[in-house]
């Protein structure tokens, strides 16, 4: 990345951000150009949480969970408030979540106050959850979404990226043989592309 693309800041502290802002989306780009459309926001993700890791401001805890649905720790006996809304296996999700620090209430928070549940349960992208889970940081959003709506996770992880990183990291990258040529190493080296059947060189 050249220097005078760079953004500029006032003073240090902000010039180093601006530099790792600059930086982390030009490695985004670089990395992007060479995976498949399905394989994108599972960079972006993984990305997006590498970094939140760095900064200690992903709980190690919650990021198993999210990986596998299990806190390793028992059970509490909470019977299903809607065995038609909650499936067994969903319920014991719950269970589990509530094991965790930041979810300590969650079956019960669920339980009685069902019909605020369920309104958001069936309006996840309109709705917030129930108080005091209305106001968690982006990751445990998701969270309670890989919980209750597992349909629905692929398009809260854009938003939950969008809500970390911006929407730099969602929105598909416009790739032209300008570009290229601008960042290729010298004018004499011979771009090589591998194209997908279908498409047109032409339109680049």
């Amino acid at each position: 990345m050249k220097l005078a693309e760079k953004p500029p800041g006032r003073n240090v502290k902000q010039r180093v951000k601006n530099l790792l802002e600059a930086l982390c989306k030009q490695m985004y780009r670089e990395v992007t150009r060479s995976l498949f459309e399905k394989d994108k926001l599972l960079f972006a993700f993984l990305l997006t949480t590498t970094i939140l890791r760095i900064d200690d401001a992903l709980d190690q805890a919650e990021w198993m969970f999210l990986l596998t649905g299990l806190s390793g720790q028992p059970l509490a006996e909470i019977a299903n408030p809607e065995p038609n809304l909650f499936s067994e296996t969903a319920w014991e999700t719950i269970l589990h979540a509530s094991n965790l620090k930041r979810f300590t209430g969650f079956a019960e928070s669920i339980a009685e106050n069902l019909e605020d549940w369920k309104a958001y349960y069936n309006d996840v992208e309109n709705n917030k959850a129930p108080a005091p889970y209305d106001a968690v940081e982006p990751f445990r959003q998701l969270i309670i979404v890989k919980v209750l709506r597992p349909d629905l996770f692929v398009a809260q992880t854009k938003k939950f990226i969008n809500d970390v990183l911006g929407d730099f990291f969602t929105t598909p990258i416009v790739f032209t043989l300008d570009d290229s040529f601008k960042e290729s190493t010298t004018p004499v080296t011979p771009l090589v592309f591998i194209l997908s059947p279908g498409d047109d060189p032409l339109v680049l």
